[in-house]
C-alpha cells in the first residue's frame, strides 16, 4: 500500500459544546488507542476500502466522560490504493478536550470529548 497524506488537523470549535464534561488527556489517550489500534484488530479489522462502513464507539472514562470516535472512508474521496491500513495518526487540539478530525488519505478520524 503507498503511504497516505496526513492533512492537517481540523479543532471542534469549544464554544459548539458549552457545558461539555472535563476530558481528561490521559484517559482520551488511552481510549484513542484501544479504539483506533486495538480494538479493530480483535475484530479482525486492519484496514478499510471504499464503502466499508465506518467505525465508531462511544467510549466513557472512569468519571463517566464520554468520548466519541469514527473512523469513515470520506465520501466521494478517490486514492491510488483499493484499501487503507487503519493507522492511529498524530493529532492535536488544543480546545478544552472537545477534539475535532484529521484526514489521512482517504479515511477520517474523528473524535468529540465530554459529550
Amino acid at each position: 500500500m503507498d503511504t497516505v497524506e496526513l492533512k492537517p488537523a481540523v479543532c471542534e470549535d469549544e464554544t459548539n459544546y458549552l457545558g461539555h464534561g472535563d476530558t481528561n488527556a490521559g484517559s482520551q489517550g488511552n481510549l484513542a488507542d484501544r479504539y483506533y489500534l486495538v480494538e479493530p484488530m480483535d475484530n479482525g479489522i486492519s484496514d478499510m476500502r471504499p464503502g466499508d462502513a465506518a467505525l465508531e464507539s462511544i467510549r466513557e472514562d472512569l468519571k463517566e466522560i464520554k468520548y466519541y470516535y469514527s473512523i469513515p472512508w470520506i465520501d466521494g474521496c478517490v486514492t491510488t490504493v483499493n484499501r487503507q491500513d487503519l493507522k492511529k495518526p498524530a493529532s492535536g487540539s488544543n480546545n478544552g478536550g472537545v477534539g475535532g478530525y484529521i484526514d489521512a488519505g482517504c479515511l477520517r478520524y474523528s473524535f468529540v470529548g465530554g459529550i
